[in-house]
């Protein structure tokens, strides 16, 4: 039930920064401890994934990318944060 709650807050949250134009990383912030394990499906070229490895310094980004193009910007553009892993790999069920 915690979990439900947290959840919902945090969408009520997301959807109330569309209006107030809050950041929604800030906004998942709030929820998240300071050196919190994320998983990002799709980094694409990396442009969430310095901005996640900036706001949790401590914590570690798990980036995956399938399209070479992008994983290969995804690499140059994160090359020099010792938070992010890179995989060249896609995420599915």
């Amino acid at each position: 039930m915690k979990f439900m709650k947290i959840l919902l807050m945090f969408t009520f949250t997301v959807s109330l920064a569309r209006y107030t134009e809050v950041k929604k990383l800030e906004c998942a912030a709030v929820f998240l401890p300071e050196n919190p394990i994320i998983v990002e499906a799709g980094a694409c070229r990396g442009g969430d994934t310095q901005k996640m490895a900036n706001l949790w310094s401590k914590g570690i980004i798990h980036a995956f990318e399938l399209l070479h193009e992008h994983f290969a910007t995804l690499n140059k553009n994160t090359s020099e944060l010792s938070n992010v892993i890179c995989y060249k790999y896609g995420l599915g069920i």
